[in-house]
């Protein structure tokens, strides 16, 4: 536990942390070809992430370790890839 004067530290250096979000006129400047292939992306990362999940779920019902573990490496595949999709944008 830290002490109350440590707390209070960390709370005004983190409140004073300002975000600065990309401006909207960049990203609209971008091919809208290029933009439209990057949400697809996004739209199919995430429906095979969704599936990849259900596995991991029936994977437990029985519980089955070796199921679950590919199952696990599959959802950490497709979040690795929307964190890279991410990044890209």
């Amino acid at each position: 536990m830290l002490p109350t004067g440590v707390k209070e530290t960390q709370l005004r250096e983190s409140n004073s942390q300002k975000v600065h979000p990309q401006p909207m006129e960049e990203a609209t400047n971008q091919a809208p070809e290029a933009l439209e292939a990057l949400v697809s992306k996004i739209f199919m990362n995430i429906s095979s992430l969704k599936s990849a999940y259900i596995q991991l779920q029936v994977a437990h019902a029985p519980y089955e370790p070796d199921k679950i573990q590919a199952a696990d490496k599959l959802v950490i595949s497709n979040l690795k890839n929307l964190s890279e999709l991410e990044h890209f944008y």
